[in-house]
């Protein structure tokens, strides 16, 4: 089933709590919000950030941090979720703001 598809049963109550397809339907949903929060991030990277020698868009983020803080709610879940995807790659286990504000964030995948 797809997301836009359950999206559409959730709008018209077609589905509900206490169903089974819910808790599936939940956990599709909340991958697919997850899915556009990591798209948000690329496009940012790639927006704020330059190419780096090897070729790979990076950011600081400090200036990530700035930039996305009206469009990511959730900064850090989001990049912990693409590092373990392997969309960006960061040099600490979890960034803090202002600390780790020159720590670079790269762009793995375009």
């Amino acid at each position: 089933m797809s997301a836009h598809r359950i999206r559409h049963l959730y709008s018209h109550n077609l589905i509900r709590p206490n169903n089974s397809l819910s808790r599936f339907s939940q956990q599709l949903l909340t991958m697919v919000n997850v899915d556009g929060e990591i798209q948000i991030l690329k496009d940012a990277i790639k927006e704020y950030g330059s190419k780096n020698s090897d070729g790979k868009y990076s950011v600081t983020y400090g200036i990530l941090f700035e930039k996305t803080a009206n469009t990511l709610e959730a900064l850090n879940g989001t990049l912990r979720a693409a590092k373990r995807q392997k969309k960006v790659a960061f040099d600490a286990e979890l960034l803090m703001h202002p600390k780790d504000k020159d720590v670079q964030v790269v762009l793995l995948e375009e």
